[in-house]
């Protein structure tokens, strides 16, 4: 799980709500079934022209629910029996929750990071933004819509009863009268009345009008006994809604305003909206309709081969991106001529979802999430490679240094490059050649323990590169500081000729790992420099180096060293000791005691 979650986790105490104090500072780009409450399956997110698949995520099973992002940008998607919450960066999991039983609708997520879904036990779920349940509800609802949160913070379920919870779990208020069941996703339009299709015994459906209190706004409107799908509400108050061969439109107060019969096949799932207010509509059979908010067809288009089950969803410059169960993701722009299109492993029959930054992510029948970024056609993505991490072993006063080159065939300059040390991003800066083929690193000091790290970079036209590819590279590992040894060294006797034999003698401890002790003989001169032996430089160059101390070591003066003195000038000499780190030969702490 992400640092930046950890935060949050301090605030959050099980079975609470977050409260509107802790509320998080960006709101979802996709919060819910279809974008948003009046489901127009539009985005103000736009992206580039090209498609490029950023990672695919591997799940239990096949997905009967569409995606949607939390505020923090992580994807939440549920499939058979577990809810996933998917990092957006490299596509690993934050969290998985283990449902009561089958997901058969999507989940929506406040402002709060607070999740809700329902399962066909007839089970209402609440989890915040770590993944940790909240509170259960029983709604005895084994058929259930897509929840979605009002604007009061009330979170409205359905089943055999509408239910509208508050976000600690409580019931607001329930609607039932002489409805058998509420199945269909809810839309919530002007003054937050809430247009709801519900079922009649017999199976006639009614089209009804509730107030945020749970009291009929207007008498409910017949609209027929066959499969309907998720009214949807217009930029003014109209509704939409379908039937599985005609668009039907009313005004907020239910008047019948127009109809629009679709000829080619049976319609897939409800209308998404455009910027402009074109209604999109996807058959059974693979055609696109595009309808004026005049009610007249603007055009058609058939998708060769396509099977469709799902929505559209709208980009805010007007694109429209359609899944097909087939094995296609399909980019349409606002004339209906084909942008591009994507292969999707096993197709789709739930909505996508996109992200801000346009990332459009789709819950794939063979069971992965995809992550279809874009970029500029004719652009190339960047490359990263010979990423590394220097030293491999160290102590959290080593400077370690991480070091990838980048290189981009277009010229591109990275718009950032970063180094991710344990899924914490650290900016990277250029040491060696230019911005669009060269070197750079980031210095750092880490705490004790094992690392992981990878790196990422974007071009700023939409290309991206991640090295390693999907995975990270385990190191460096940190040891913790040794416990500073202690020592005296000890000469037998001070005055020397050369060609003597002098013995050197050290006591002390070594309470911390093995350490070695380089030796230096330094000749004090009159101008009172020390000068180093056998050059005679300031740079100090060992005598004798790696005497190895052994942890644990410690003892009375014992006789360590047995040395004959070569010819040295007439003068007085010094012996340092200095420790260093076995493994790496670092200097764990310069001259630590000299004698004469």
């Amino acid at each position: 799980m992400r640092a930046r979650h950890s935060v949050l986790a301090a605030l959050i105490i099980p079975g609470l709500v977050i409260g509107s104090q802790l509320a998080l500072a960006e709101e979802s780009p996709w919060p819910c079934f279809k974008h948003d409450v009046r489901l127009t399956g539009r985005t103000e997110a736009t992206r580039y022209e090209a498609p490029v698949n950023l990672w695919t995520f591997q799940t239990r099973g096949m997905p009967k629910s569409s995606p949607i992002i939390d505020p923090l940008g992580d994807i939440i998607v549920g499939f058979p029996m577990y809810l996933y919450s998917i990092e957006p960066q490299w596509g690993t999991t934050n969290w998985e929750f283990m449902t009561l039983s089958m997901m058969n609708s999507s989940p929506c997520v406040d402002r709060n990071g607070n999740i809700y879904f329902a399962d066909s036990a007839g089970y209402a779920t609440a989890l915040n933004i770590l993944g940790e349940k909240l509170w259960q509800y029983d709604i005895e609802a084994f058929d259930t819509f897509s929840p979605i949160v009002a604007t009061d913070g009330n979170i409205y379920f359905g089943g055999h009863t509408f239910f509208a919870m508050r976000p600690d779990g409580s019931l607001a208020w329930h609607f039932k009268e002489e409805y058998d069941v509420f199945r269909i996703t809810p839309a919530i339009g002007a003054n937050d009345w809430i247009y709801v299709i519900a079922q009649r015994p017999g199976g006639e459906m009614d089209l009804v009008v509730l107030t945020p209190e749970g009291w009929p706004a207007r008498a409910p409107r017949y609209i027929g006994a066959t499969d309907f799908k998720a009214p949807v509400i217009g930029d003014k108050g109209q509704v939409y809604v379908t039937s599985p061969w005609i668009l039907t439109a009313y005004d907020k107060d239910l008047n019948l305003t127009w109809t629009f019969p679709i000829s080619a096949g049976e319609i897939a799932g409800s209308p998404s909206l455009g910027p402009d207010g074109t209604l999109y509509i996807t058959t059974k059979n693979g055609y696109v309709y595009a309808v004026g908010k005049d009610g007249q067809e603007k055009w058609e288009i058939g998708l060769k081969d396509a099977i469709i089950e799902t929505s559209p969803v709208i980009t805010g410059d007007g694109n429209v991106h359609i899944v097909t169960n087939n094995g296609w993701l399909v980019s349409l722009n606002p004339d209906g001529d084909i942008n591009w299109t994507w292969q999707v492993p096993g197709g789709s029959v739930v909505p996508p979802a996109i992200g801000a930054d346009g990332t459009i992510y789709v819950a794939a029948l063979s069971g992965r999430v995809l992550a279809i970024g874009s970029r500029t056609i004719g652009n190339h993505n960047p490359v990263l490679s010979k990423g590394l991490v220097s030293p491999t072993l160290g102590y959290p006063t080593t400077t370690f240094r991480f070091t990838v080159h980048y290189y981009d065939e277009d010229g591109n300059k990275p718009e950032n490059i970063r180094v991710w040390i344990d899924n914490e991003p650290h900016e990277m800066s250029i040491f060696n050649g230019v911005p669009s083929d060269g070197d750079y690193r980031h210095n750092t000091n880490l705490p004790s323990g094992s690392h992981r790290y990878y790196f990422t970079a974007t071009d700023g036209k939409g290309g991206w590169a991640m090295y390693p590819e999907g995975t990270s590279y385990l190191g460096p590992s940190v040891n913790p500081l040794r416990p500073w040894p202690t020592s005296t060294l000890i000469m037998e006797t001070k005055l020397y000729r050369a060609g003597d034999t002098m013995r050197l003698y050290m006591r002390g401890r070594n309470p911390g790992g093995d350490i070695f002790v380089d030796f230096y003989l330094a000749a004090q001169m009159p101008n009172e420099d020390l000068l180093y032996y056998p050059y005679f430089t300031s740079v100090p160059t060992p005598w004798l180096t790696r005497y190895l101390l052994p942890m644990g070591w410690e003892m009375p003066p014992q006789v360590i060293l047995h040395l004959t003195l070569p010819e040295l000038p007439f003068g007085s000499y010094w012996w340092h000791a200095a420790f260093c780190n076995p493994d790496t030969t670092e200097p764990l702490g310069g001259i630590v005691s000299s004698i004469d």
